[in-house]
């Protein structure tokens, strides 16, 4: 997958299995994902269903 640059799908590959399996995040975590997201041109709709998965830790 990376050797042949398809870094949207390894992206989207992370952010669904964290979704499913409803495994809590931090703020920092979020606003790296979205950093990355915006490195690979990806828009906020591939990535914003995390936010609920925000916990203060």
């Amino acid at each position: 997958m990376f050797e042949q640059a398809e870094w949207e799908v390894g992206f989207d590959i992370i952010v669904v299995q964290l979704y499913e399996f409803d495994i809590r995040i931090t703020e920092s975590f979020f606003q790296q994902a979205e950093a990355v997201a915006r490195e690979i041109n990806l828009p906020p709709e591939s990535y914003n269903f995390l936010r609920p998965l925000i916990q203060p830790f």
